[in-house]
């Protein structure tokens, strides 16, 4: 991953829960990423490593935050996705893979970021997540850093 200007490194501890349909999966990860701070904005850069059927995947994941009202998570790897999420409302958001593009719709029922001190904090979002106006399924994403 490339550094950013004034980048701290810092741990970074996720933690996902997905319900689609009547399936509930469970993922976290611990990785070592970067936090810069522009505009009033926090940005969290990190790579995801996760084995699939034994094959190791590599996904770069940058989460901006701004204040308590909006975040956005790109995930760029394989496909490329981009969720924007704002508190009590449905927000265009995109899927770009080797099939093709999808329009999504997040809407955020929970949206929480607490500074505990100086680059060191926690975000709890929870949202659904909609495709030709579908709900695909309600997600619970934790993200912690220090």
């Amino acid at each position: 991953m490339q550094e950013s200007k004034n980048a701290v490194a810092i741990k970074v501890h996720t933690r996902l829960k997905a319900q689609q349909h009547d399936v509930v999966e469970e993922f976290e990860t611990i990785e070592i990423g970067q936090l810069f701070k522009k505009s009033g904005s926090i940005f969290i850069k990190y790579e995801e490593k996760i084995s699939i059927d034994e094959q190791k995947h590599s996904t770069s994941v940058l989460v901006k935050i701004t204040g308590q009202k909006s975040v956005e998570i790109v995930r760029s790897g394989a496909s490329r996705m981009k969720l924007r999420f704002v508190l009590g409302e449905d927000v265009p958001s995109s899927l770009q893979s080797g099939h093709g593009a999808m329009s999504l719709i997040t809407r955020a029922t929970r949206l929480n970021h607490e500074e505990i001190a100086e680059n060191q904090g926690n975000l709890s979002l929870n949202y659904e997540l909609y495709g030709a106006d579908e709900l695909i399924g309600n997600y619970e994403f934790v993200l912690s850093y220090k």
